[in-house]
């Protein structure tokens, strides 16, 4: 038996990944749940609707960044080498190298819905 917080975070990390790489409306959620792992009801179990795991999926997709970002900041202690690395940050480890497969989830959430 499968801790459910461990599912969560497996189902969470899977469907981020799909959502991101392929979009959040266009995606064919239902389609692709065999990849996750786990049957449709067990995904239901955890997450109530498409809508709502999507949510948990952008939360979880840009917690990721965000830990990303602050650890590179917390690492300079002058406020100019903070904004530096910030936008050093953006450029390449966003937009040229991102940390997750898809590119800046924030991004292409906003770009989706524009």
């Amino acid at each position: 038996m499968r801790n459910s917080d461990d599912t969560i975070g497996i189902i969470l990390h899977q469907a981020g990944g799909l959502f991101n790489s392929h979009g959040y409306k266009a995606h064919l959620y239902w389609s692709y749940h065999g990849s996750f792992g786990f049957t449709k009801g067990a995904i239901y179990r955890h997450f109530k609707s498409k809508e709502k795991l999507e949510e948990e999926a952008l939360g979880y997709l840009s917690g990721i960044c965000f830990e990303n970002l602050t650890k590179r900041i917390k690492a300079q202690y002058q406020c100019w080498w903070q904004i530096a690395n910030y936008c050093e940050f953006l450029w390449n480890r966003i937009l040229v190298k991102p940390p997750i497969k898809g590119g800046c989830p924030l991004l292409n959430v906003a770009v989706e819905n524009g």
